[in-house]
């Protein structure tokens, strides 16, 4: 192996999707459990109301990991700034293609509950939390796991000290599997708001029993 980690740049773009739809897509429990083709969990990725890859690309806090040039995982941030007038009861709508139509309820019953912990957001954390990093989506491929690279994901060009240098106050996560809410917790992340699979009928292949919204302040 030949473990890189890089920034992405705009000339990124392909390498983010392609993270998103054959790699994070296949590695994510939720998404796994959910099973929708890539085109549709890649048009969901990339739609106005979420824009996970251009996010991601703006914020300047997201990295790729390569072995010999090809990406084997990612971590996609995004920043977010306080608003004072969120819906909270906004959902996003998913419409599948042809070959997801019986997964477009059970995907939509996911965002429904996503969508809460989402928009909860700027009600839970401290009232002089004005700018967050927001990880969007983080994995690497499964034969690549539990050789540190996860860890090195969370923590390399992400300090505390590095982000409040660019007037960040915290970092939010909805964490959706028990591998990542653990390697949270050890970094000091603490829950803020969850919300139970069962409660939406979702089951995630590793046996996560809920969607933590974690926050850490810097």
């Amino acid at each position: 192996m030949k473990i890189a980690y890089r920034k992405p740049s705009a000339e990124d773009l392909d390498n983010i999707n392609y993270f998103i739809t054959n790699i994070f897509a296949e590695v994510e429990p939720v998404s796994k459990s959910l099973g929708l083709c890539k085109e549709c969990f890649g048009g969901w990725a990339n739609s106005p109301e979420i824009s996970i890859p251009k996010e991601s690309l703006d914020s300047g806090l997201s990295l790729l990991v390569e072995d010999e040039g090809k990406v084997i995982g990612a971590r996609l941030v995004s920043i977010c700034r306080r608003v004072t007038n969120v819906d909270e009861d906004n959902v996003i709508d998913f419409k599948g293609c042809d070959k997801c139509l019986d997964k477009e309820d059970k995907f939509n019953r996911f965002l429904k509950m996503f969508s809460k912990v989402r928009n909860s957001v700027w009600k839970l954390v401290p009232p002089d939390v004005n700018v967050l990093a927001h990880r969007e989506m983080s994995g690497i491929k499964t034969e690549y796991q539990r050789k540190g690279i996860g860890r090195q994901l969370a923590e390399k060009d992400f300090s505390d000290d590095f982000l409040k240098t660019l007037g960040i106050d915290g970092i939010i996560s909805e964490t959706s599997s028990i591998a990542n809410q653990h390697l949270l917790k050890t970094l000091g992340f603490k829950p803020l708001n969850e919300e139970k699979y069962s409660d939406y009928d979702i089951h995630p292949v590793d046996g996560s029993t809920s969607l933590i919204l974690n926050f850490k302040k810097i």
